[in-house]
């Protein structure tokens, strides 16, 4: 009953609104509503219903606070009742006695020849509105289906566990959670990246089962992979704070890192290049916590002392000797024997310079936090460049020995190392965009030869993109930009197939094909046609295994006004017309597509009157057509009247 007059209120309001009208306009419009027969200027006998629309507002009677209603009566206004008007009477050519009117006209004027221009275009907003809710709620429920995205639960984490935990039709609800859920996973997607590699794709579909197989055979069987994940592993490393020694320990001794290389079984140079940057940066790192590596100052303290320095030489030299690091000629161990603390001084000075201006950015930037300065952009920019410089430090082992050089496949580890921090900048800085593209930017210019195919780039693309996109928004609007970027090809649309039984005031936005009766045409009067529909009627619906069926009796029709609004929606005002307009009484079956807002069906409908419509003018068909129609649209309850669960 609340809903019943709360509908009653809207058409008040509206109708108020949309009866004032000026007569500077109407004029205009009448006289376009002219045309020259027998000798004289008079109304079209094809555009009676315009003509009354507009001459409607001019039958207020004061006394009475009432319009005259039906075409009759204004006439009679203008003609008869109140005497002649000599100025518009001419016009309906010798007097208009009501004629035969169509079963559509008649039952339009049994509830009124209401102008509702105002109410239909709010109402077909909103119906295309609600399309693109429906469909983003859709493409949601569908991120849940592990089998088809295995890829999501791994890189969005935070965001699968919110997924699962509410209800599709709640969506508007949590679009604040979802951001917030979203941000969280992209700060961790330097990290989350390699998880892919640990994904059961055994029931998965075959596109996705296709692009976890192409990513595992890249990171698993290749040097490439390895050192992929290696880099990715080092800018994670500075987002997340950790010690840069103990990264790199982590990347040189993880069998799931460089160790387990497929060249480093064939070249002991690669293995013996990995193991002496790892033994000599774990060598200088420091128990501070935030803090990579020992200051310079107390490194040269602890070398120059004769007893100090003598140890720590030795316990770098029985590392070098038990592991047998050689590289090419040279026995790292017996060189160090040789040349004592000059045999490695120069390199460690150089990494802990590097190290020293890391702890000093990255102590800005701890002092910026504490103060809340709210532009921390320099801050970042001067840790990652620092750290830049640090990773390049690490493979100058020619300060060791001029002629020594680490392979090309440890160069490339720190080489491809500073470009994963420059990712992790822009997720320092929430710039997740650039973090996405950065990212596909780096696969494919460095692993051209990866196996990563397309799919799983284009996923990728497209879903952080969409991650990134949402994050930022700085408003609804642009958070249904967001959405609708992805989710385009509010989740009530479901509870048909999650019910056993339900009725509801419905509407549907989509196209059809059928055949059409045109009653004004001579011959050939049945025609295929095609077009926007966006009928409105009552839904009886049962619940079929994941899908439904309804039985729609439609009672409107406001195709012509959504195919207008779709090409143009800010167009303030349309111009004026009437319920009989776009009345449509029909009837039809619907069936409800399993997973997806979407429906398939079959309708028969009269009318609707209403043709076409545009900013200034409306098409408006004086005889009773016919057509029925093959539809598919996007499923929109308004109201629901009646639902009993399974």
């Amino acid at each position: 009953m609340k809903r019943l007059v709360f509908l009653i209120l809207l058409c008040l309001i509206g109708y108020l609104h949309t009866t004032a009208q000026t007569a500077y306009y109407d004029a205009l419009k009448l006289k376009a509503l002219l045309i020259q027969k027998n000798g004289a200027l008079v109304f079209d006998d094809s555009k009676w219903s315009q003509v009354f629309q507009i001459l409607k507002p001019y039958t207020y009677n004061p006394q009475t606070g009432a319009y005259q209603d039906s075409d009759k009566d204004i006439y009679k206004n203008f003609c008869i009742a109140n005497g002649r008007n000599p100025f518009i009477c001419d016009y309906f050519a010798g007097g208009f006695a009501g004629g035969a009117q169509n079963f559509i006209a008649s039952v339009a004027n049994s509830v009124g020849n209401t102008n509702i221009s105002t109410i239909a275009d709010g109402l077909t907003k909103f119906l295309i509105e609600r399309a693109k809710e429906e469909l983003f709620i859709a493409f949601f429920s569908n991120l849940k289906n592990n089998q088809k995205f295995p890829e999501f639960p791994v890189l969005f984490p935070h965001t699968q566990v919110l997924l699962n935990n509410f209800n599709s039709w709640e969506y508007s609800n949590i679009i604040n959670s979802l951001r917030e859920a979203f941000d969280k996973d992209l700060q961790d997607l330097l990290v989350d990246i390699p998880k892919l590699k640990d994904v059961d794709c055994s029931k998965c579909e075959t596109d996705a089962k296709n692009r976890i197989n192409a990513f595992k055979k890249f990171v698993q069987q290749t040097d490439d992979g390895r050192i992929f994940l290696s880099a990715l592993q080092l800018g994670n490393g500075f987002i997340s704070e950790q010690k840069v020694s103990d990264v790199i320990h982590i990347i040189a001794s993880d069998t799931s890192y460089l160790l387990n290389m497929p060249s480093v079984k064939a070249n002991l140079n690669i293995k013996n290049g990995i193991r002496l940057f790892d033994i000599l940066s774990y060598s200088i790192r420091s128990n501070v916590n935030g803090v990579s590596y020992i200051s310079g100052n107390d490194f040269k303290a602890m070398i120059t002392d004769p007893v100090a320095g003598n140890i720590y030489l030795g316990l770098i030299y029985q590392q070098l000797k038990n592991e047998n690091i050689q590289i090419g000629a040279i026995n790292l161990a017996n060189y160090l024997n040789t040349n004592k603390a000059a045999a490695i001084q120069p390199y460690l000075n150089n990494l802990l310079t590097q190290g020293d201006a890391l702890a000093t950015a990255i102590n800005n930037l701890l002092a910026a936090k504490k103060k809340g300065e709210k532009d921390l952009t320099t801050y970042w920019a001067a840790n990652f460049e620092s750290g830049k410089q640090l990773l390049l430090s690490l493979t100058n082992i020619s300060l060791i020995e001029p002629t020594l050089t680490f392979d090309k496949t440890i160069q490339n580890v720190f080489n491809y190392s500073t470009q994963t921090l420059e990712i992790a900048h822009d997720v320092a800085l929430r710039n997740y965009n650039a973090a996405v593209i950065g990212t596909i930017n780096f696969i494919s210019s460095n692993f051209k030869s990866s196996g990563l195919n397309s799919e799983f780039m284009t996923f990728f693309v497209k879903y952080g993109s969409f991650a990134g996109n949402l994050i930022q928004a700085q408003s609804s609007d642009d958070a249904e930009k967001a959405i609708e970027s992805v989710a385009l090809p509010a989740g009530s649309a479901s509870i048909k197939k999650n019910t056993n039984l339900s009725i509801a005031l419905n509407g549907y936005l989509g196209g059809f094909y059928g055949n059409e009766y045109l009653a004004d045409k001579a011959t050939n009067k049945w025609g295929a046609t095609t077009g926007v529909y966006a009928p409105i009627g009552v839904t009886f619906s049962k619940r079929i295994s994941d899908a439904s069926f309804s039985l729609f009796v439609q009672v409107i029709d406001l195709g012509a006004v959504a195919a207008y609004r779709l090409n143009d929606p800010n167009t303030a005002n349309l111009p004026n017309f009437t319920l009989q307009n776009i009345l449509a009484p029909g009837i039809g079956g619907i069936i409800g597509v399993p997973k997806w807002p979407l429906s398939i069906g079959y309708t028969y409908q009269l009318g609707p009157e209403l043709r076409s419509i545009n900013a200034t003018n409306t098409v408006v068909s004086s005889s009773l057509n016919s057509r029925w129609q093959f539809f598919i649209a996007v499923d929109i309850p308004l109201f629901s009247l009646y639902t009993k669960p399974k």
